[in-house]
């Protein structure tokens, strides 16, 4: 199962605000909603930006086979992600993180992918590899 958070966020209430309040809320529904899926024994891939190291301690110590990978993004490629995601608009809704707010990035992600030198296709193998280097897979 792949939950993206770009998808979910208009489907929640408070996905509208981008306050720290706000992306708190729905960083721990996202954790939750994910628990609850991989508890019914399905692989679930989920794709946010994860602010919040409670959040990441949680997910490592509820969800069982948890992998955190974290995909290392320069600010500027995280704006025009943003600007696409929004109908590629002149500017992005809210605040960037990276820029006005400041992520607390993962302390012990179990894998760390570069995307400037990685392609998409081999951080998909990379991860691949990583369940099967772990039993996962």
């Amino acid at each position: 199962v792949t939950l993206d958070g770009d998808r979910l966020r208009p489907l929640i209430p408070m996905g509208d605000r981008y306050d720290g309040p706000a992306r708190l809320a729905l960083a721990r529904t996202y954790a939750g909603l994910a628990g609850e899926i991989a508890v019914q024994g399905h692989p679930v891939v989920c794709s946010t930006v994860s602010l919040f190291h409670e959040v990441h301690r949680w997910n490592r110590a509820n969800i069982a086979n948890y992998v955190e990978v974290l995909l290392s993004i320069p600010a500027d490629e995280q704006v025009r992600r943003a600007t696409l995601r929004q109908g590629g608009g002149s500017a992005p809704e809210g605040p960037i993180v990276g820029r006005e707010i400041v992520a607390q990035m993962p302390e012990s992600p179990d894998l760390l992918i570069d995307t400037t030198t990685v392609s998409a296709e081999a951080a998909a193998g990379l991860i691949l590899a990583r369940l099967v280097e772990r039993g996962q897979v």
